[in-house]
């Protein structure tokens, strides 16, 4: 039997919704958790799943983080990402 990665998303912009909607309705995946810059944008989510402090998603145990917020996320975070699994970074950089 495969096994269900756990997936983190950084960011809850169009992309990050779009994620979230595709983890929640494939067996293969299981959402983490979601972080975002304005816990405005996640009041559609369950709040077992909205990380309010990006420092603290060791405790969600994700396998995979994705980070589809700012490139300064990942500056600050991407080597914590990948101590705890695969760190997956969008192509956000050619908007600048």
């Amino acid at each position: 039997m495969p096994t269900v990665r756990r997936v983190g998303i950084v960011g809850y912009g169009k992309l990050g919704q779009y994620l979230v909607s595709h983890i929640l309705s494939d067996e293969a995946f299981e959402l983490a958790f979601v972080w975002n810059r304005s816990k405005e944008a996640c009041v559609d989510l369950d709040s077992k799943y909205v990380l309010e402090d990006l420092s603290q998603f060791m405790m969600y145990k994700p396998d995979l983080v994705v980070e589809v917020a700012h490139p300064c996320i990942s500056k600050q975070y991407g080597a914590l990402f990948l101590q705890v699994g695969i760190f997956a970074v969008s192509n956000k950089l050619a908007d600048w």
